[in-house]
């Protein structure tokens, strides 16, 4: 998935050399402080976008490949998506299909999204639903965006979200909300944006700021690119609205919603590691117990009970990730970890 991820910025690197009256594209790289309940992590991203006229039909091609470091030291984000749909002076419209992924887990998300433009003012919207079948969970996602153009290189942008979640049985509800606004350059292909997001759900919240720089191939200015350029962001939505700020969403780990249940192996500190298959799953994980957890003080702050009665796990807060039997077979404990240098296998 990164690969795929690292490909689309790869494709649109090579805009220089693409960019005429029927293509263009977009390359960024920016930086996030995500702040969760549990902890705080800094992500580290690089984006690329591209779109090109097909008698009439409007193809575009994007994808984010994101690093956190801090307390979510293992967790990579990505996304990487293909766009179908047609343009005209006042509006758009499109579907679209995506691979979307964090830490261990990917899925397959499919979506319709559409633009409504005016003289200094654009707005989208995107309906779309996700299934991360290697962790029975699944979300649909819809997302209403505007844009006012102070002037056409100058945006202040502001976003409405909402995002509904099934895990394992149990289900979550998220809103997302934020302001952003991005400046390009006199004369120059840079533009530079900074933003404020935040989601909400669950009793929790998650607060994302980002600045980044975006280099423009092909458009005039900044309304060209989303007019003319590669605008659609229903893909990008999910990733925003869930991937990056997962942290939000504690993976079920309730003893109650699991079977087959091993103990596999003990940490250094006492923390036990089994693998399990979710209820209503046939695939194994491994992972914790969060029954287990509650017995400690130190852990017990990255659990939480749900509204429905079920705890679920920070898997990060604990330095840990969920993974998959197979990578735990080939890799051992370490599949686990993330910060390896404070867990170890006990002797």
């Amino acid at each position: 998935m990164r690969k795929i991820a690292l490909g689309a910025a790869a494709i649109a690197l090579l805009a220089p050399s693409l960019a005429h009256a029927d293509t263009n594209a977009v390359v960024g790289i920016d930086y996030n402080r995500v702040n969760l309940p549990f902890a705080d992590a800094d992500v580290y991203g690089i984006s690329g976008a591209f779109n090109h006229d097909i008698s009439g039909l409007n193809f575009q091609m994007d994808g984010y490949t994101g690093r956190a470091s801090e307390g979510f030291c293992c967790l990579n984000t990505n996304y990487a998506a293909a766009h179908l749909g047609v343009r005209t002076d006042t509006y758009s419209a499109a579907g679209f299909i995506a691979e979307q992924s964090f830490s261990s887990a990917s899925g397959i998300n499919v979506g319709i999204e559409g633009q409504m433009f005016f003289p200094q003012a654009m707005i989208e919207g995107s309906l779309s639903y996700t299934d991360w079948s290697d962790f029975d969970l699944n979300a649909t996602n819809v997302q209403v965006d505007g844009a006012w153009y102070f002037t056409p290189d100058f945006s202040v942008n502001a976003l409405l979200g909402y995002t509904s979640a099934d895990e394992g049985g149990t289900s979550g509800h998220f809103t997302s909300y934020g302001l952003s606004g991005e400046y390009r350059f006199a004369d120059c292909p840079a533009s530079i944006s900074l933003g404020w997001r935040r989601l909400d759900g669950e009793g929790d919240h998650a607060d994302t700021w980002s600045i980044g720089v975006t280099f423009d191939f092909g458009t005039g200015t900044l309304q060209d690119r989303t007019t003319k350029g590669p605008s659609w962001n229903g893909a990008r939505s999910v990733y925003d609205n869930w991937d990056r700020t997962i942290g939000i969403v504690p993976l079920v780990s309730d003893r109650r919603l699991k079977r087959d249940i091993t103990l596999l192996t003990t940490l250094a500190n006492g923390m036990q590691i089994y693998s399990f298959r979710y209820l209503r799953s046939e695939t194994v994980h491994v992972g914790v117990m969060a029954q287990d957890l509650l017995l400690n003080p130190a852990w017990r702050r990255a659990v939480v009970r749900q509204a429905n009665g079920y705890f679920a796990v920070n898997y990060a807060a604990l330095g840990l990730r969920m993974a998959n039997f197979d990578d735990f077979k080939r890799d051992g404990v370490a599949s686990v970890l993330c910060r390896d240098e404070e867990l170890a296998l006990a002797a």
